[in-house]
């Protein structure tokens, strides 16, 4: 009789814990769903495409600028291949304009997740930039910009990661500054089961060419709506009054569809994808 009685409670203990196992095991699965889906983490590759509302506003003058950025993404195996452009329009706040607007420069990118091992990962890449916009909204240069990210699992759900990048002049035309800069994401996102996502990010970047040091506070809320549609609202707070006095805070709305690819590709390849999209600060938006 005891023998029986312990076999049951052994048995019953062996159900629950298989029963709390799986739980646990489906859990880890969609917080590694979020996590890709999200576009949070440079480390991971997905492919989707991606819509966000920008709306600059300077806590000075009448000026005000929008933008609608668009970013196609691709991705297979660890590779990642990334297209982005933005409409934008502008209204400068002098007396007599008008509110113009036209299409900026084409950007391309490839990043390659290397190592995804245990608690560690780590991408790297580069983007392009060519000067393929509207007179007005290009940047009148073509420029690189290589990076590298490194992420670190705290726990399944929170990671701990930092993301320098380098943005390097090629060419230009002789009117448009150089560009030199420097900057370096570190941040904190929390992943839930439930789709919910939110990152706090502090951004530093450094204008090797005016000197000019900036800091930004990024907060970021999202969250999964079904059918593979993530939303997203996003902060960007300068934290000099230099720069809130030129660019006021930039408040963004992001919509993205996350898909599977259809076929398999002789050669790994594909789209990478950011959530975000630091604002160049040398550079005059308005």
């Amino acid at each position: 009789m005891k023998k029986q009685l312990l076999l049951l409670i052994i048995s019953i203990l062996f159900v629950n814990i298989s029963v709390f196992a799986q739980v646990d095991s489906v859990k880890l699965k969609e917080i590694e769903k979020t996590r890709t889906e999200s576009g949070v983490d440079p480390t991971r590759v997905s492919s989707r495409f991606g819509y966000t509302f920008e709306i600059l506003k300077p806590t000075e003058g009448d000026a005000f600028r929008f933008n609608n950025n668009m970013k196609l993404t691709f991705g297979v195996s660890k590779w990642s291949l990334k297209v982005e452009t933005r409409i934008s329009a502008l209204y400068d706040g002098q007396e007599g304009s008008e509110v113009t607007s036209g299409i900026s420069d084409f950007k391309l990118g490839i990043n390659n997740a290397f190592l995804v091992s245990g608690k560690h990962a780590l991408a790297g890449g580069f983007d392009l930039s060519a000067p393929t916009g509207a007179k007005g909204f290009n940047n009148q240069a073509l420029t690189i910009q290589p990076n590298i990210a490194y992420a670190y699992n705290i726990n399944p759900m929170l990671i701990f990661a930092v993301n320098p990048q380098y943005t390097r002049t090629i060419w230009r035309n002789k009117d448009v500054p150089m560009q030199d800069i420097l900057t370096i994401r570190p941040f904190f996102a929390l992943f839930l089961p439930s789709g919910i996502f939110g990152v706090i990010e502090s951004r530093s970047q450094y204008d090797f060419t005016s000197k000019k040091y900036d800091f930004i506070i990024s907060p970021i809320i999202g969250g999964s709506i079904g059918g593979g549609f993530n939303l997203a609202f996003i902060l960007e707070i300068p934290t000099k009054q230099e720069t809130l006095n030129d660019y006021g805070i930039l408040g963004k709305f992001g919509v993205q569809k996350h898909y599977r690819l259809l076929f398999k590709p002789a050669l790994s390849f594909g789209f990478s994808t950011n959530l975000r999209q630091a604002i160049c600060f040398h550079q005059n938006l308005l």
